[in-house]
């Protein structure tokens, strides 16, 4: 699921291009000929490539911390690369401290993982390969590298830190959707999940030129069993058929509670028999629950050429009626 956030942080690219701007005229006065002209040139290049990304972002709909993350990536990885090549060109050891707050920002801002160890390679490797380049540096080379150590170690951290509260997050958001869409007693699908899951059920079904059909699933005696033996024993049963109809689940189905005691179970292709369904049901709550007397299952089936969601409520109003229909034959 991508986050959206606000298009007021757009800001930073071009405030960072600014910023570009004011060192690329710095360098431009205060290095020599020809790196002066070399690394001016790589920082217009970054400038143009930071108004590009500020303007293509602005242009989207919606701005996603996902869709960001190549953008950072690669603004990052350029920045690093400046320093690389500043370093070799000027062989001011100090350029060092900047490589390593570089890579504790991007423990911060690059994921996923290999994205971020990818980051990371990169841009020690080129360290290493800029150290070769010169024998005496102002400052030794020892000195640098641990600078880069405490970057990486602070980089690392930050990024298994930051990687841990994401996953926290993520299973907190999880967690809400699904006390959302779900009934606590039983973890049925609520109205709500019904109508959040049942779309990808429909299209299939109109793929394939077939109809939804619909159980429509009464629990008679639960007000008895809950009036006679107590409530804990009303839940014990609710849960025994909860319990039953999750197991469909796995047969592609979509079990619901639809009310106190009334389920509703959707599927796909040639609907089951009512009456063999709720013997079927009678037979597994059954086997799940202490409860053994004052409860039956009534049921009653309706198929349906569904276009969309909307439809689902006719559909389990139909599958209703028919219960109710069969219900009365069987009191004649």
């Amino acid at each position: 699921m991508n986050a959206g956030i606000d298009k007021r942080v757009l800001w930073v690219f071009p405030v960072l291009a600014c910023v570009e701007c004011a060192l690329l005229a710095r360098n431009l006065f205060v290095l020599h000929p020809p790196v002066n002209v070399i690394m001016a040139g790589c920082q217009a290049l970054l400038v143009v490539g930071l108004l590009a990304a500020w303007l293509r972002a602005r242009g989207q709909q919606s701005v996603t911390v996902e869709g960001l993350g190549p953008i950072i990536f690669a603004v990052l990885l350029s920045l690093g690369g400046l320093v690389l090549l500043e370093q070799a060109l000027t062989h001011q050891g100090l350029l060092s401290a900047n490589l390593a707050l570089l890579l504790a920002v991007g423990g911060a801002l690059v994921a996923p993982r290999r994205r971020f160890a990818l980051y990371t390679i990169v841009l020690v490797v080129g360290w290493l390969c800029v150290i070769l380049t010169h024998v005496n540096w102002d400052i030794p080379v020892v000195q640098q590298g641990l600078l880069i150590g405490i970057g990486l170690f602070v980089a690392g951290s930050v990024n298994i830190l930051r990687d841990m509260d994401r996953k926290q997050l993520q299973a907190a958001r999880d967690d809400a959707v699904n006390s959302a869409m779900r009934d606590p007693l039983t973890q049925l699908w609520n109205r709500r999940g019904v109508h959040a899951v049942l779309p990808s059920m429909i299209g299939g079904a109109r793929t394939l030129n077939s109809g939804i059909w619909c159980a429509f699933i009464d629990v008679r005696g639960l007000k008895l069993v809950n009036d006679t033996l107590g409530h804990a024993a009303g839940d014990d049963l609710l849960q025994a058929i909860g319990q039953v109809l999750l197991d469909r689940e796995e047969r592609g189905q979509v079990p619901a509670r639809w009310g106190g005691d009334e389920f509703c179970l959707f599927g796909g292709g040639p609907a089951p028999e009512s009456e063999a369904l709720a013997q079927q049901l009678r037979d597994e709550i059954s086997k799940r629950t202490t409860v053994k007397a004052a409860w039956d299952v009534s049921c009653g089936v309706a198929t349906e050429l569904m276009r969309s969601v909307d439809d689902v409520d006719r559909l389990v109003a139909s599958a209703d009626e028919d219960m109710y229909r069969r219900r009365g034959e069987q009191a004649r």
